[in-house]
């Protein structure tokens, strides 16, 4: 779960979805990334146009529920719900969220939520 969304995004992402299937939040990406094949590196990335994929994230119900209905959803083994989308030929909006917002998925992360909730309360 990203719990530290921005409360501008929901409103953003609402204004989308009147013309769009699909709209997820994303960030810039600010370390190198490398491509890498048999234990050598093939190639960097250019991360000017690699963004990481956050959530909350906002779709047509009707359209993502045929989507799931569908027997081959399994066979694409998607990580989010914005890959469905992809897989079956939408485009999928993408919204800038500068905003720090820690996924919380490990106790590890829980010590970030800690420090950015004592860095809150300081101002």
């Amino acid at each position: 779960a990203r719990p530290f969304f921005s409360e501008k995004l929901i409103p953003a992402m609402l204004r989308l979805l009147k013309k769009e299937k699909a709209v997820i939040p994303v960030k810039k990406i600010n370390k190198t990334v490398k491509m890498v094949d048999s234990g050598y590196i093939k190639n960097t990335v250019d991360r000017d146009v690699l963004r990481t994929a956050e959530t909350p994230q906002g779709f047509d119900f009707r359209c993502m529920e045929k989507l799931y209905k569908k027997k081959n959803i399994d066979r694409i083994r998607p990580t989010d719900e914005a890959a469905v989308f992809e897989s079956a030929g939408y485009k999928v909006r993408v919204i800038e969220d500068p905003d720090f917002n820690v996924k919380v998925t490990e106790r590890e992360d829980l010590e970030e939520v800690e420090r950015f909730m004592k860095k809150r309360k300081r101002g």
